[in-house]
């Protein structure tokens, strides 16, 4: 029996406690994994062999351009204990396996939270990586479907367990960058799950630009729609508030359909940012065409009264316009609507 389980060492109490050093370490070990796993491709092909026999498929949960997503029964144990979800990636070059794999894998082997899906084991093959995660039953797009109205309750539940897990990574140095209602799972006991991790990145000092290719349009921040190429954390805060909001709505609440469009869809609903507030505005908004003079704010307690006028409070704070002025995942955890709930 052969698997690429890879022993990553987790961060230490020390590490934990202090900023500093986590700055410092997490890049360093995520670059070591990465370095571990990409030696994985000359791995002889019989070894990904083990995957096929030892998982029944039981459905195709999703199909994408990449890869596959099934639900699976492992044969050596009985029961809903041996049922998972396999994720099967086809390299999408001569290189072999992308590089959004290799960094998914990494960074699941060093993360461990109940909010946040659970990387089980890996197999590498030749023409395949297979990973194989704890299951869930659906994803909070899915939900949302399915549902007529959420109620505050309920909301602030699922918004507590976002908030957790988005503390924890933070806390890490990583974010995620690719927050959306589809890869935030639900198991049928009602625990919500930080899924797809392919887009994550640990921040290393010096804090250095970044990829502008991150987070599906409708969550993605105005600063990343103006060019802003040095983001912080702010960035999965904000994702989280228009997610936040979806839940209250039962539907996107930014829906734009080009960059620039986007921008729009935000300026409308927060209307334009005073200079004062947020200097960079001015020097960031040039890398778009012109946009019209002014916007009118709509009026955030009648429009956002779907989440209950605690809710209203917290979102105002995640979807500040200026990210520097975002409230914090741990800050927002402090709400004393959460405080109830556990």
């Amino acid at each position: 029996m052969y698997s690429l389980t890879f022993g990553i060492e987790k961060v230490g109490k020390t590490e934990a406690k202090n900023p500093q050093i986590c700055r410092n370490s997490l890049g360093e070990k995520l670059q070591k994994q990465k370095e571990m796993f990409t030696k994985t491709r000359s791995i002889p092909q019989r070894y990904g062999l083990e995957c096929d026999n030892r998982y029944r498929v039981l459905e195709v949960l999703g199909e994408g351009t990449y890869g596959i997503v099934k639900k699976v029964q492992d044969v050596q144990q009985q029961g809903n204990k041996g049922i998972y979800a396999l994720k099967v990636i086809k390299p999408d070059n001569s290189d072999g396996i992308s590089s959004t794999s290799i960094r998914e894998v990494c960074a699941l082997k060093l993360l461990r939270h109940p909010n946040i899906v659970q990387l089980i084991s890996v197999y590498n093959r030749v023409d395949k990586l297979s990973m194989v995660f704890e299951y869930c039953e659906t994803d909070l797009a899915k939900y949302l479907r399915s549902k007529v109205f959420i109620t505050v309750p309920e909301q602030i539940r699922i918004m507590k367990q976002l908030l957790m897990a988005l503390e924890y990574l933070h806390a890490r140095r990583f974010l995620h960058r690719d927050l959306k209602p589809q890869n935030i799972l639900l198991t049928r006991d009602g625990v919500v799950k930080l899924a797809d991790f392919g887009l994550v990145r640990a921040v290393t000092l010096p804090v250095r630009e970044y990829t502008l290719e991150i987070i599906t349009l409708w969550y993605r921040p105005l600063e990343i729609l103006l060019g802003k190429e040095v983001y912080t954390s702010a960035v999965d805060i904000w994702s989280l508030g228009a997610i936040y909001a979806e839940i209250g709505f039962g539907h996107p609440v930014f829906r734009g359909e080009s960059e620039y469009d986007q921008a729009i869809k935000i300026l409308e609903v927060m209307g334009m940012p005073d200079p004062d507030e947020w200097p960079e505005f001015n020097t960031l908004k040039s890398s778009l065409k012109p946009l019209p003079p002014r916007f009118k704010k709509v009026d955030f307690e009648t429009t956002f009264q779907f989440v209950g006028s605690a809710g209203v409070k917290l979102l105002r704070q995640m979807l500040r316009l200026n990210p520097d002025e975002r409230i914090s995942a741990k800050d927002a955890l402090e709400d004393p609507m959460f405080m109830s709930f556990p």
